[in-house]
């Protein structure tokens, strides 16, 4: 059997290679298509069958084996050109994104915190993040109370440990923080 005689005949015949053809998931077609296949080339239909498969996978083979397309390679330099114009816009906007980070003073200022405290010890760290936080709730929400004052001396008095309480704001609700400053001998 001539095997580009059982091409031609087989590309003549779009309902056996295309798979997106509307009748290429149909057996019958397949089938009567095949059948075509087989009297135009003088075999049977599983002959042509068989060839035809061997082909493909032979085709196929070839085919992973070339490299990828270059520039003036017109269809499949176009999926590469979409993958590139999408890679770069992804960039963008992350690069917008981190530039909109590096522009907030705020964040600005706690990252050039961070080295500073990542060499403290660990109960230096806590009383650091308790005096942060008693500033940023005397910035916030104002200082203290002075029943909150006495109530911390009565505490100290009674339990012999210097404690400062604050009052976190949340919504309806309050809740009242006490962090233990030092004990008292």
């Amino acid at each position: 059997m001539e095997k580009e005689q059982l091409i031609s005949t087989i590309f003549q015949l779009p309902q056996i290679w295309d798979q997106r053809h509307k009748s290429h998931h149909n057996r019958y077609v397949l089938d009567k298509c095949c059948g075509q296949v087989a009297d135009k080339c003088g075999v049977t239909v599983a002959q042509a069958k068989k060839t035809w498969k061997v082909l493909r996978q032979q085709f196929k083979v070839h085919f992973d084996k070339l490299p990828p397309a270059r520039s003036g390679a017109a269809a499949l330099e176009d999926d590469g050109l979409l993958e590139i114009k999408k890679e770069k816009i992804q960039m963008k906007k992350s690069r917008e994104a981190t530039a909109m980070d590096k522009n907030d003073e705020d964040v600005a200022f706690f990252t050039s915190l961070l080295p500073h405290v990542k060499i403290l010890s660990s109960v230096k760290k806590l009383k650091f993040r308790m005096n942060v936080q008693r500033l940023i709730m005397d910035e916030v929400y104002g200082t203290v109370s002075q029943e909150e004052v006495c109530e911390a001396e009565m505490h100290e008095e009674i339990y012999g440990v210097r404690t400062q309480s604050a009052i976190t704001y949340a919504g309806d609700r309050s809740y009242r923080n006490i962090c233990i400053l030092s004990n008292k001998k």
